[in-house]
């Protein structure tokens, strides 16, 4: 990481460069998006395996994209025990950190005809993408717990992931 001191010309040109950037999408960026989605709606898991293929390199067919329950309960079973405990620990120390950011709604009537307050609501859902690290075999464990888990304590009824 490069450290710039300030004041100096350095410090000065980067917060200029840090500045002058661009919250915004690109429009080639936005067309490509577009074009990919069209696609999906037009031919459903068929683009969805050629586009795995195209970013994540992983070779699968349309009917592998949903994980049957069973093969889940399987592969649940041949996990490494230290491995669980540790990812055990990872998520009750994730949910005690966003337990504490959870905001509860509230109303205040202290004073007649006035009604003062905040609604917190969940999203009707959450839509996570896990990436797929080599080749698609090593998705990244720690994506599906800090996208989860949070949106599991928000109260998100629907949680949907995709890798």
């Amino acid at each position: 990481m490069k450290i710039h001191r300030h004041p100096s010309a350095a410090a000065e040109r980067k917060l200029k460069t840090v500045s002058r950037r661009s919250l915004s999408f690109r429009q080639q960026d936005t067309r490509e998006v577009a074009r990919i989605i069209a696609r999906v709606q037009k031919n459903g898991n068929q683009a969805l395996v050629e586009f795995s293929r195209r970013f994540d390199a992983a070779d699968l067919q349309p009917n592998q994209l949903e994980v049957p329950p069973e093969e889940i309960r399987q592969a649940a079973r041949k996990v490494d025990r230290r491995f669980k405990r540790a990812l055990n620990r990872a998520i009750r120390q994730i949910e005690g950190f966003h337990r504490q950011q959870f905001r509860k709604s509230w109303i205040d009537t202290a004073r007649d005809g006035v009604m003062l307050g905040q609604l917190f609501r969940p999203v009707d859902s959450a839509g996570i993408y896990v990436p797929g690290g080599q080749g698609g075999l090593t998705p990244l464990v720690s994506s599906v717990l800090m996208g989860a888990l949070p949106a599991k304590i928000a109260g998100v009824p629907r949680i949907v992931m995709a890798t």
